[in-house]
Formats: C-alpha cells, structure tokens, sequence
C-alpha cells in the first residue's frame, strides 16, 4: 500500500469523510512531524507513532488543512484540544519474500472543523480510521492486492457517522521493465448518507528501466454520486515520467 505502481492512489487514502461537511483528515496526503517507535520479528513490523495533528487554515478564500508542523501551522492555544496529539499504529507480517503480506492500520486523531465555514468558530472532530490490507502474488505474472477501510468521525451536534472504502488491483509484471495492472475503487464518505458514493476504475502501466529512469502512465474513470443531481463523471489520463540522478 506504501508504494502503488499506478500515479494515483486508492479513493479512501484521499478522499475525507463527508457528511453535512468535509472532515478534512485523509490517511495519505499530510506530511506530518511526529515521534515513532517499533520493532521487528523475523516478518512482522509493528510501528507506533504519535503525530502533533493537522489544523484547518483559509488559504486564499478557501479551507484547507495543513499538517501543525510550526510557525503559522501552530495549533493555537484557543482550539479545541490543541495540545492532544494524534495517535497511528501499524502492525505487518510478510507473507512471502516475493511481495505477499498483510497490514493493520490504525489512526486516531482530533481536528478543529469550522462551524458554517468560519474559520474563528470551531468544533472538535474525534475520528479514527481502521484498515487492512493485502497482498499476494498469484503465479509469476500476476499480483493480488485490496484493501479495506472502516472511519468514524463526529459531528457538530455530537453524534457520530461512519464512512468505508474498498479497492482491488491486479498487477501483471511483464518481466522487470513493465509492468500494467488495474485497479477498482469504491469510497463511501458517509455511510448513513444516501447517494453520495465514488467509484473508480483505473488502468496504468508502470515502466522501470533500472537506471533511474521510469515512465507511470494512467487512466482512470470515476463516477461521483451527488444526491438529487444527476451524477458527475470525470474521466483524466496522465502520464509521469521520473529521473533520479
């Protein structure tokens, strides 16, 4: 899951959790400061982490959250449990040295969301995500991988809501230098919200030459449910080229 052969990664790791507004905690997308330790046991890893957290700034008219690293990025003193820390564990086991393990992600953390959009007035947001995942080489040319999250976060008026996503890939190592696969996605950001889902098919085929050189080509194909109104296809191909020198 650290390291996707596609550009873009699964719907759950970058969306948030939606439901009367955005919760803004993604599991991937945040560069936080933090304190980790861990050990090792013949294939298992365990890692634990405390993180100083994410705050929730206007960045030219628009919300956006940015990991608390310092200086403006500060957790100010006036919000809500600013000086609770988040919390991540994650627990691996391999399963074989060819690629085949499985992971526990757990990720507890609080967030001062805005009440109506206003920055000044804020509530704090309690959530953690569980996940799991896997993966597993299937014969020689094809890989198995999927993963699954589970969130809760809190609402203003105290209660709380859920949100869970999915995904599944194939990838087929054509030797060392290419390698194309397929991916599936289905996030849902409030589970107790209806017709509010994102799912999303991605093809891509990744080309290492070995040298420092890499070429990541990608299309993906996504569907956006909106409620009453009609729903929003988007549909984006990209191509990466990477050189490490």
């Amino acid at each position: 899951s650290d390291r996707p052969l596609a550009i873009s990664r699964p719907f759950f790791q970058t969306n948030a959790a939606n439901f009367q507004q955005s919760t803004y905690f993604t599991p991937w997308g945040f560069d936080q400061a933090g304190l980790e330790a861990g050990f090792d046991y013949k294939r298992t890893s365990v890692r634990a982490t405390i993180f100083n957290g994410l705050v929730v700034r206007d960045e030219d008219g628009t919300l956006k959250a940015f990991a608390a690293q310092g200086g403006p990025l500060s957790k100010a003193n006036n919000l809500p449990a600013h000086n609770t820390p988040d919390f991540q564990f994650l627990v691996n086991q391999i399963l074989t040295m060819d690629g085949g393990n499985v992971s526990f992600y757990y990720y507890h953390g609080n967030l001062a969301l805005p009440i109506a959009g206003d920055i000044s007035n804020l509530f704090r947001n309690n959530f953690d995500r569980v996940a799991f995942y896997g993966s597993y080489p299937v014969g020689s040319h094809l890989y198995a991988l999927a993963g699954f999250q589970h969130g809760r976060d809190h609402t203003l008026a105290g209660s709380t809501f859920t949100s869970r996503g999915a995904f599944a890939e194939a990838d087929f190592p054509l030797g060392h230098y290419i390698t194309p696969g397929f991916r599936y996605d289905w996030f849902d950001p409030a589970t107790n919200k209806d017709s509010n889902e994102l799912r999303g098919a991605t093809a891509f085929v990744n080309v290492p030459l070995q040298n420092g050189v890499q070429a990541i080509a990608e299309y993906q194909h996504k569907n956006i449910k909106r409620g009453l109104l009609p729903d929003r296809k988007d549909d984006a191909f990209q191509i990466r080229f990477i050189f490490i020198l």
